[in-house]
């Protein structure tokens, strides 16, 4: 989801590229690592439904991230030795 923040964000990128909004969202999206388009909340709802299942019921303590594949992006990569 975008939110107003991040709308601005790009819409600042986008300027200072000189692109429009629409060119710019996608390669901000990629510029981060992110795998897919912006995550609708629908998208969010869905787990969370799924999380209120029996099948869900032994899943406990975990965090789950959202977020199309970012969090993968931030784990640190091994030195090259």
């Amino acid at each position: 989801m975008i939110t107003p923040f991040i709308h601005q964000r790009i819409e600042g990128i986008a300027e200072e590229r000189g692109l429009t909004f629409d060119e710019m969202a996608p390669i901000y999206r990629k510029e981060l690592g992110q795998n897919t388009d912006f995550i609708q909340p629908e998208r969010v709802s869905g787990v969370i439904a799924f999380l209120c299942t029996d099948a869900a019921k032994d899943i406990n303590g975990v965090s789950i991230p959202i977020d199309g594949g970012l969090a993968n992006t931030w784990m640190e990569q091994p030195a090259a030795g």
